[in-house]
């Protein structure tokens, strides 16, 4: 059977939908080009709504294969695209090119060109702390050079903190996993800075500083040959345990969940 794929709401990339903006905050006016935004972002919700409750209908995997098929995504590329062009300059027009980015699945909608806009003419918007998060998967289509500029644009660029923290983040992350030891070490340093000068900051799964000292510590006591952090955890017939109690022996431990 097929399992269901959502996409994610873009708590992560386009930040919160105008209603949910003045629910949190009732004395301010929405403005026209947010309006136009929440509108075709409830075209697309209901449409993805509607696929669900045929989904979970469904008895058959075939009907289920073809219900699936009906997920809103590229097909509303056009749309988001159309606005941003109609809004261009707003805060709603950047968060309609981060829909724009999320949905291409093939990256095909001119990333480069998305992401050079959205840098020359949204810089003080923080939006751009979600499109900084953004690449961190991006990177694989823009490459790791114009990906490491544009982050360091955001850093040196943005006066806003939440965007410097998550470029630092992001680029952190990213020289983490470079094969050269020297850009393994600028990575930590950027990880360094993160918890330093950015603290409380929150990036939608935890803060940034604590993201960062998670990182940290990963490469202090998680890496091969070094002895693993003991823990306690409790086992099938109730029983408590730790870690430390099968020192000596050959242990297999396997961490999995759903994410």
């Amino acid at each position: 059977m097929r399992t269901l794929f959502l996409i994610a709401p873009l708590a992560l990339f386009a930040g919160q939908s105008g209603a949910q903006q003045k629910a949190a905050a009732p004395q301010e006016t929405v403005s026209p080009e947010q309006k136009k935004l929440d509108e075709l972002l409830e075209r697309f919700n209901q449409k993805r709504a509607d696929v669900l409750e045929a989904y979970k209908k469904a008895t058959t995997d075939d009907e289920r294969e073809k219900i699936y098929a009906g997920m809103p995504g590229e097909d509303f590329i056009p749309a988001f695209k159309a606005l941003a062009v109609e809004v261009k300059g707003t805060d709603a027009a950047a968060h309609a090119w981060m829909w724009v980015l999320q949905l291409d699945q093939d990256r095909s909608e001119g990333m480069t060109e998305i992401v050079e806009l959205l840098l020359s003419e949204h810089m003080e918007s923080e939006v751009l702390a979600d499109l900084a998060g953004f690449m961190l998967f991006g990177s694989q289509t823009l490459g790791q050079g114009p990906t490491l500029e544009s982050l360091d644009a955001m850093i040196d660029g943005s006066s806003k903190k939440k965007v410097q923290a998550s470029a630092l983040f992001t680029k952190g992350s990213i020289l983490l996993n470079a094969k050269l030891e020297s850009s393994r070490a600028e990575g930590r340093k950027c990880m360094e800075r993160v918890v330093a000068n950015y603290p409380g900051i929150d990036s939608g799964r935890g803060t940034y500083a604590d993201r960062a000292a998670g990182s940290l510590f990963e490469l202090d006591h998680l890496q091969i040959g070094k002895a693993a952090p003991d823990f306690e955890a409790t086992d099938e017939n109730g029983v408590k345990w730790k870690l430390s109690d099968y020192r000596g022996k050959v242990v297999v431990v396997d961490f999995w969940g759903y994410w």
